[in-house]
């Protein structure tokens, strides 16, 4: 009852504050308007450019001079920029700098397990966050493995002299609206935005633990039979309610009104946005204990949100980030955030979506333990 009646007082506290109540709500929809609008033109591409795929051929057989004809065709040439590689290392070395899209990697054995076996595999490596570039270079290989499996099923029925030749014409172009692909303008403002936007609830956290832990009334109640425990959680339970309420509305004004593509999956996008409100609870109540001074950690936290921002590319993409940047943007909340959403509403990899929410988790506890740790060294 002590640690609800801090919460329910704390709470109350927050939303007697107008004026923060509406710049949180109505920033974010404001500058997804502006953002949104006037960039539109950048996110609507009136023509695909062929993706950029690393091939690597070990294979020496005939299924893999099958392959090698198909994918150096001029039909796939149009689709695919084909670039072939000498060496996997270096080859994997130049997808990870972000020079390819995928790398095709035709085993050795390749040959020997398709005919008349029929169980080889190609190997595909895929950058983890250009899922729509990952998406076409599946089709396309998809079109030569049907085809393949055809030739052995038609060999393991007895019939003799199976070859497999690729003749075209398998790749139809036809006009396909981008929205359910990747983001548009609108789409993409109201993800950063949103994030950017939770970031700054860490101002909740900072200037209400300081009015509340750290000044006089904090220390009346110290005096008091309330628990450190109880006070603690009674006050980051009231700002992250309060900064996740204030999302939910961004939500669905934003897909109502704006008509956001938030996805199919809106329970796992409402679990990460929470993760992240608590990693920005987290982050404002560690700045605060650790700072001890209003001026300073409300400083701290405007300087780190707007660079966290930009970084993760909340303000514009950034195409190819560069290995030191990628490095860099994983220590971005806004990046762990926007990422795992933006795959969650586009089809991203399920692991790296588990694995930033894990990484999410892993700051939350960290920032909550420092501020736990300078909290009890002010008591002493």
């Amino acid at each position: 009852m002590r640690m609800l009646t801090i919460f329910y007082f704390a709470l109350a506290r927050n939303f007697r504050d107008t004026s923060s109540l509406l710049q949180m709500t109505l920033l974010p929809l404001l500058l997804i308007l502006i953002l949104g609008t006037a960039l539109n033109s950048f996110f609507q591409p009136e023509s695909l450019e062929p993706v950029a795929v690393g091939y690597l051929n070990e294979d020496r057989g005939q299924a893999g001079a099958y392959f090698e004809r198909f994918i150096l065709s001029d039909e796939v040439k149009e689709i695919l920029a084909v670039r072939p590689e000498h060496s996997l290392e270096e080859a994997l070395s130049k997808l990870r700098e972000g020079e390819y899209a995928a790398l095709v990697h035709v085993p050795e054995d390749f040959s020997s397990g398709m005919l008349p076996a029929g169980k080889a595999a190609l190997r595909v490596t895929v950058a983890p966050n250009l899922a729509m570039e990952a998406s076409i270079v599946g089709n396309v290989l998809d079109s030569f493995i049907h085809g393949a499996n055809a030739a052995v099923a038609l060999q393991q029925l007895g019939t003799t002299e199976v070859l497999y030749s690729y003749g075209g014409a398998a790749i139809v172009e036809q006009p396909l609206a981008a929205s359910g692909v990747m983001p548009g303008a609108m789409d993409y403002y109201a993800v950063t935005m949103l994030v950017m936007i939770i970031m700054y609830g860490s101002l909740y956290a900072c200037y209400g633990m300081r009015e509340s832990y750290l000044d006089a009334v904090g220390r009346r109640i110290k005096g008091s039979p309330v628990r450190g425990a109880e006070h603690y959680a009674g006050l980051v339970l009231a700002n992250v309610v309060t900064v996740f309420l204030q999302l939910l509305l961004v939500l669905a004004i934003t897909g109502l009104v704006y008509k956001v593509n938030w996805g199919d999956n809106l329970p796992l996008i409402l679990l990460i946005a929470f993760s992240l409100v608590l990693l920005s609870i987290s982050l404002g109540t560690m700045v605060a204990m650790v700072a001890r001074n209003e001026m300073v950690a409300g400083g701290v936290l405007n300087i780190f949100i707007p660079v966290s921002t930009f970084i993760a590319g909340g303000y514009f993409k950034i195409a190819s980030p560069g290995p030191v940047f990628n490095a860099l943007q994983h220590l971005s909340p806004n990046y762990l955030a926007q990422t795992a959403i933006f795959n969650t509403i586009y089809g991203g990899p399920v692991t790296q979506t588990a694995f930033l929410l894990g990484l999410m988790v892993l700051f939350i506890l960290v920032t909550f333990a420092i501020a736990m740790v300078a909290e009890r060294r002010r008591l002493a």
